[in-house]
């Protein structure tokens, strides 16, 4: 178990490697708040959604690791299956609530980790943000703080416009909460996301 981790790790970080290189020499990312991560306990980044490269994106910019949800249809095929698992993805059904990767998320934070979550609920337009309460939830739930990602560009991949990955300050739950705390919550992150994303 101990070395099938270790392996797990080197895989991690030789992905790390290939897409920090990539992303910095072909497409000059630029990162900006990166000081805004608290020092210590778990974190929830909540980040828009242009495309595939998205998760490697942002993973490459922190100097941790990052675990992020991906649609559990994603993993049937057995070779992307495992290649999600290496890379710290777990599944979720996006059909409804997924108690499991709600149980994985709050497990994951308890010990302080990091983990990608899209409040748009997949890949939209820059102009489409309509947002779902879970990430609210999450937070609430685990009492995480969020902080907001904005990312540009990497829909724009092929003409090898430059990438921008923006980190902004992070947003912490109520320690008391009702159910309306989660779209409370939700639409604060989402309109400082949109509000940052018209001002870059």
């Amino acid at each position: 178990m101990k070395i099938k981790r270790i392996l797990k790790n080197l895989m991690y970080f030789a992905g790390w490697v290939f897409f920090k290189l990539v992303f910095s020499c072909f497409y000059r990312v630029k990162i900006t708040g990166r000081r805004h991560f608290p020092k210590k306990g778990g974190v929830l980044i909540a980040s828009n959604h242009l495309s595939m490269a998205d998760p490697p994106l942002v993973g490459s910019c922190l100097w941790k690791p990052i675990h992020f949800m991906a649609k559990k249809e994603l993993f049937r095929n057995p070779v992307m299956g495992w290649i999600l698992k290496v890379v710290n993805s777990f599944p979720v059904n996006r059909g409804g609530t997924d108690m499991g990767a709600i149980r994985t998320v709050k497990k994951l934070l308890s010990e302080g980790d990091i983990v990608l979550i899209f409040p748009q609920g997949g890949r939209r337009s820059e102009d489409n943000f309509e947002v779902k309460s879970g990430i609210g939830m999450l937070s609430c739930w685990s009492q995480a703080p969020i902080v907001p990602c904005c990312i540009k560009n990497s829909h724009k991949m092929k003409s090898l416009k430059r990438l921008e990955v923006h980190f902004l300050e992070p947003v912490y739950p109520p320690e008391k909460y009702t159910q309306d705390s989660y779209d409370i919550l939700t639409h604060k992150v989402a309109l400082e996301m949109k509000e940052a994303l018209a001002r870059k």
